[in-house]
């Protein structure tokens, strides 16, 4: 058995079309089938150990004898593994090492393939399942759960049991998420996801007004600031090409008190939902803020800029922020004022990337201890807060 999985493995690895991710698993695999090989055949070995070993290669040459074509790929082979792991109840370190590490990558790419645009909290989920999916309690009750379906005369599938319990941490996680701007990056996403304990510690701004002179300290709404900014800081041409990338929904608080403070925005909001209703394309903005596109996309640009800047000075006043807010606000300083939009940087990142970038170091800010927490009434930022 181990020989024709060698000549396989061997042709496979020399080939030039296969990818690299499945070269690096089917390796692995080499590596501890030899390994487990070596343990059944030692006289060493415990007896039940040997004999646990024995019935895994048992099992593995059976799939490998019946799915030959198949083999190799990589759902196939992590689904043959953890199959054979269960029905032997052989869950030594190296299966167990090899299981995680193919199902981290294999995770990463059915994210990067069919979750793109969640990929960074698909990617959180991912990297805080693993290590429970793989613990001493987490293989006990796959175990569990692989028996049950293999007595009932189902197939078990590894791969889908674990992407399906990604998809569940993800949504859990969504559900209970008191982030401002981890499911949008609207403005309104801040107060759709109050957090509690601003409820607790300060009163929010009614409906339709906004205090311009309440102290930056106070923090009455993290709402309130985002509009302040947004207003008092960005420009005409700024403001409404943020607003046709990231429309109000009609009848928020939101909108309501951003309309307050300018008629020009609400008839422009009124336009714009009479067109559209939503994200609008940049043909579209460029048309409509007289500009080409380059133009409304570093506008836009600008924008983020001055929204992520204006709250890191509203709520850390002159403090430095975390590292990766500051390396968000170079980066996007750093575009504008290239003479060309170059809006990829070395790591190959484009604009939605960018932008979802953006949002994180936003939600940073937004959700820094300093909003919500008054330790001392001399001094509000007496307690540093860590990210």
């Amino acid at each position: 058995m181990i020989h024709n999985i060698d000549q396989q493995m061997n042709a496979l690895l020399s080939s030039a079309s296969v990818p690299r991710e499945r070269k690096r698993l089917v390796y692995q695999f080499g590596e501890l089938l030899h390994k487990i090989d070596a343990v059944a055949s030692s006289q060493e070995t415990p007896s039940r150990t040997r004999q646990k070993a024995g019935k895994f290669l048992m099992i593995l040459s059976e799939k490998e004898a019946g799915n030959r074509d198949e083999f190799l790929v990589e759902s196939f082979l992590l689904n043959f593994v953890g199959e054979a792991m269960v029905r032997a109840h052989y869950l030594a370190k190296p299966v167990i090492e090899f299981l995680r590490t193919g199902l981290y990558f294999y995770g990463i790419a059915n994210i990067e393939r069919f979750h793109a645009r969640q990929s960074m909290g698909y990617m959180t989920a991912h990297s805080e399942l693993l290590m429970d999916y793989t613990s001493r309690k987490g293989l006990k009750a796959l175990v569990t759960r692989a028996e049950e379906k293999l007595a009932q005369d189902k197939p078990f599938c590894l791969v889908n049991d674990y992407l399906n319990g990604m998809k569940k941490h993800y949504w859990a996680n969504l559900r209970k998420n008191t982030d401002a701007c981890d499911s949008s990056m609207s403005l309104e996403a801040a107060a759709a996801t109050q957090d509690s304990a601003v409820e607790e510690v300060v009163s929010l701004a009614p409906a339709g007004t906004v205090d311009r002179d309440a102290e930056a300290t106070t923090f009455e709404d993290r709402v309130t600031i985002m509009l302040r900014v947004f207003v008092e800081e960005l420009s005409e041409t700024q403001q409404r090409v943020y607003l046709m990338r990231h429309p109000f929904p009609k009848g928020s608080g939101s909108r309501d008190t951003l309309l307050s403070f300018d008629d020009q925005l609400a008839a422009f909001l009124d336009e714009c939902d009479a067109q559209q209703g939503k994200t609008a394309k940049w043909t579209s903005i460029a048309a409509r803020v007289d500009t080409t596109e380059k133009t409304a996309k570093k506008e836009y640009l600008r924008a983020l800029h001055g929204l992520l800047a204006g709250a890191c000075d509203s709520i850390f006043q002159g403090k430095s922020p975390s590292g990766l807010v500051r390396r968000m606000l170079t980066l996007l300083n750093k575009i504008v004022h290239e003479r060309d939009l170059r809006i990829r940087d070395n790591a190959g990142l484009g604009l939605s990337k960018i932008v979802a970038r953006w949002e994180v170091a936003l939600r940073f800010v937004l959700n820094n201890d300093r909003v919500s927490a008054n330790p001392d009434e001399d001094d509000p930022f007496a307690a540093e807060s860590s990210f």
